[in-house]
């Protein structure tokens, strides 16, 4: 039963949910132990220290931008990002493509880390330090994007027995990362992070919706071949009815049709043109059914550690 639940999960979210998944299990051994307990902190986000400051740690990398994606501060941390990416990954898996909605994901991830990264240099100068972890900057970039998607579709958000919809979800957690980032401190949750999912998110999809794909990458490919195939079939037909005339089922209305044939020709490549042109501007996407699922609140925890030495 677990197993044909977990196959029928898509290739990119199922392994996405096996690497964050592995990499606590490894966060978790390396703590364990004395000896390797500071290990995991060359890979969570450390903000960039200007000249004047030092701290106790290794300081800035770039592969932090990555890597502390990957990464949880608990069990609990773990267990509700990879239920709103299972909940959410899918649905958008399933609509993009595989390469398509992988590339969505490192960007927002990226786009996400950067933003936490720059907030977390700021917090140097107000004698903070701040190591970030945690996938919830590229799940709320997935929110979003459900949201854009399916914005009618039912959202259950827990703990609290309230059902809205995505676009309203959308909304209500753009508002409180917001209003939590601008006017709270300390609270261990990386409120810019989770803009900066959400910003670079909505930027990819408005870059995607004015320059869709020529072909072979991402997008509703089902709807794209049969778009394709829709066009190619009137021009077929356009060409038919040039050659042969007007197949019509006796000799007298024929020849009084045929006279029409140079229109009707015209007509058909034109519609053909206008199919290609239509999709190009509007890929075609499958309607969304409104069921419901579960969201959760998804949290990005945050350490102060150490002292900053002037």
């Amino acid at each position: 039963m677990v197993s044909r639940l977990f196959s029928s999960i898509p290739s990119v979210t199922r392994k996405l949910l096996i690497a964050n998944v592995a990499v606590f299990l490894l966060q978790s051994i390396a703590g364990a132990s004395e000896a390797t307990r500071a290990w995991p902190l060359w890979f969570e986000l450390w903000p960039w220290v200007p000249a004047p400051y030092e701290v106790d740690g290794p300081g800035f990398m770039p592969w932090q931008l990555l890597t502390s994606g990957f990464m949880h501060g608990g069990l609990g941390h773990l267990v509700f990002n990879m239920l709103a990416l299972v909940m959410f990954g899918a649905s958008i898996e399933h609509e993009w493509g595989a390469r398509r909605y992988a590339i969505y994901y490192v960007v927002c991830l990226l786009g996400s880390a950067l933003l936490q990264l720059a907030a977390a240099t700021y917090a140097i100068y107000q004698g903070q330090l701040i190591l970030t972890l945690g996938a919830s900057g590229a799940i709320y970039g997935l929110l979003l994007a459900y949201g854009v998607m399916f914005p009618n579709r039912k959202v259950t958000l827990l703990p609290f027995p309230i059902v809205l919809k995505a676009r309203t979800l959308v909304i209500v957690y753009v508002v409180a990362s917001l209003f939590y980032g601008v006017f709270t401190t300390g609270t261990g949750v990386a409120h810019f992070a989770h803009l900066g999912g959400m910003l670079v998110g909505w930027l990819l999809i408005r870059w995607w919706r004015s320059h869709p794909p020529r072909g072979g990458s991402g997008g509703a490919r089902p709807a794209r071949r049969g778009a394709a195939r829709a066009a190619q079939g009137v021009e077929a037909a356009a060409g038919q009815v040039s050659r042969d005339g007007c197949p019509c089922r006796s000799d007298a209305s024929r020849d009084r049709d045929n006279a029409t044939t140079p229109q009707l020709t015209r007509r058909l490549r034109r519609r053909g043109r206008g199919l290609r042109r239509s999709y190009k501007k509007h890929p075609a996407q499958k309607p969304g059914r409104s069921r419901t699922c579960s969201s959760s609140f998804l949290t990005e925890r945050q350490n102060s550690v150490g002292a900053i030495q002037v």
